[in-house]
This record gives structure tokens, C-alpha cells and sequence, in this order.
């Protein structure tokens, strides 16, 4: 066990000296800081497979060894459709390994919030072993998580190759549903107030745009406060209002729209 832990420590470690540095975006755009790494050898990717699989047989080998990513990729940025990169918990390798200053950014007015429910949970984070996994989408309580450059594997949540595994944070998901509230049927002449609900606790802005039946904007006039618009129809027509959501870096979110009937 602690001959599997050091080769993981030791990997880990080597990303300083022969990494080539990039930059990663959260789901809202915050930045992170990814690498790429030297690959191991196929002779390195067999042993590392081989005494993996033997020494923790209840673990389900899911993909093969690789330092093309880790856990905390798997977990925070591949889940998400992001290629393979290396992703270290912090930005200063001198920091603890406690320290969240890199990853800490995707539950930090971001895409996913703290939750307390376990069952619940869609990424796991092991706030005293430097290790994130995933909930498995096709074994219950079971986690899917990448072992340092060794394998990719699907484990019992206190189960591999890391001390303190007990020792969890939960995260999943904002669970918000953007949408426009408003009527959409006026009379010419109405003023009438449009309002997309925003998550609170998070920085958000509105871009609103109103069209006609022609796609012109015309036949109306509006008075915009942030995400709400107040809106005047001055003719007879259909009209198709669109607001664009976005994060505080600058990344869109939502891209809504309604269809209101204007009538005399």
C-alpha cells in the first residue's frame, strides 16, 4: 500500500519540472490552470495497470494508466466535455495538499454548489487526500475515479489507494432553471415588466433583445434594470424577446426567449 501511494506522490510531483503549462475554463469561465505531461511508457502503463488491479481487487479497472490526466480532471473538467489535461488541486506546488486555490474555483460561484446529501452527490471531493471522484452513473454507491497517473477505476467510496478517504465534501450541480416571466398576451399601449430570476449568492448579467414579426426592432420601447426589462408595445404584432444570461466571466449560461401576442 504505501509502495501504490508513493509511485502516486512521486508521479504527481514530477508535473513541475517537464510540464508544458495551459489554461482551462470552468463552466462560467473562471480560469484554471492545466498541464500536459511527459506519457509513460507502455512498459510503465503495463506494470502500473498490473499491480493495480492486483493489489485492489475490488475495483473495477475502467481505463488504463496515463498522465494525460488525473483525478481532479476527470472529475471537475472531463465530466463537462473537456479534453484530457493534468490538474493539480492548487496553483503553488508548495502549498498543502489541503489547498483548493485552482479547483476550489468550480464550487466557488460557479456551476456546482456544496450539497450535504451523499446520495446526491455528482462529484466527490477528498478534502484531506487530495483526490476528486464521481458519483458512477451505472453502479449505486459506487465512485469512478482516475488514481493518479495509474488507472481510471470504479471503487467503494472509502476503498483505493489514498489515507482518508473517509473524509468527503459533496458537490453537485446548481439546480436553477432560468426562464423569462412575463405575459405573453398584451394589448397595444401596455407597459408590461419581463424578469429572468437570477441564483443568488452569484454574479450574473442581462442582455435583452426584442424583435417584431420582421425581426426589426421596432414597435416597442423598453426600459432595462438588469434583469429586468419593462417593455411597451406600441403596435399590433407578434414579438419574440431573448435574453442572454452571463456569468461574471463573461461566459453565457442561458439563452432564453417568449413570444408575445400584441393585439388592439
Amino acid at each position: 500500500m504505501k509502495k501504490i501511494l508513493l509511485s502516486i506522490l512521486f508521479i504527481g510531483f514530477l508535473h513541475v519540472a517537464n510540464a508544458q503549462y495551459v489554461t482551462l475554463y470552468t463552466p462560467y469561465g473562471q480560469t484554471i490552470q492545466g498541464l500536459t505531461l511527459t506519457e509513460l511508457t507502455q512498459s510503465q502503463i503495463d506494470y502500473m495497470d498490473s499491480i493495480y488491479t492486483v493489489t485492489y481487487p475490488y475495483a473495477t479497472f475502467l481505463g488504463s494508466s496515463t498522465r494525460s490526466y488525473n483525478c481532479h480532471s476527470y472529475a471537475w473538467h472531463m465530466q463537462k466535455g473537456g479534453s484530457p489535461y493534468w490538474i493539480n488541486s492548487a496553483l503553488d506546488p508548495s502549498d498543502p495538499d489541503t489547498a483548493v486555490t485552482n479547483i476550489g474555483k468550480y464550487w466557488t460561484s460557479d456551476y456546482y454548489v456544496p450539497i450535504s446529501v451523499s446520495s446526491q452527490a455528482q462529484i466527490i471531493h477528498y478534502y484531506r487526500s487530495d483526490h476528486s471522484a464521481i458519483a458512477s452513473p451505472t453502479v449505486s454507491n459506487a465512485y469512478e475515479s482516475k488514481w493518479g497517473s495509474a488507472p481510471l477505476m470504479r471503487h467503494a467510496p472509502e476503498y483505493g489507494p489514498y489515507y482518508f478517504m473517509s473524509y468527503r465534501h459533496y458537490y453537485a450541480a446548481r439546480a436553477f432553471s432560468f426562464q423569462i416571466s412575463g405575459d405573453d398576451v398584451v394589448t397595444v399601449g401596455e407597459s408590461k415588466q419581463y424578469e429572468v430570476a437570477l441564483p443568488a449568492g452569484i454574479s450574473m448579467t442581462c442582455e435583452w433583445t426584442v424583435l417584431d414579426a420582421k425581426g426589426e426592432e421596432s414597435g416597442y420601447t423598453q426600459t432595462i434594470s438588469g434583469n429586468i426589462n419593462t417593455i411597451t408595445f406600441n403596435k399590433a404584432s407578434f414579438f419574440q424577446i431573448y435574453c442572454k444570461v452571463y456569468s461574471q466571466w463573461g461566459v453565457c449560461v442561458a439563452d432564453l426567449g417568449i413570444e408575445i401576442i400584441s393585439s388592439i
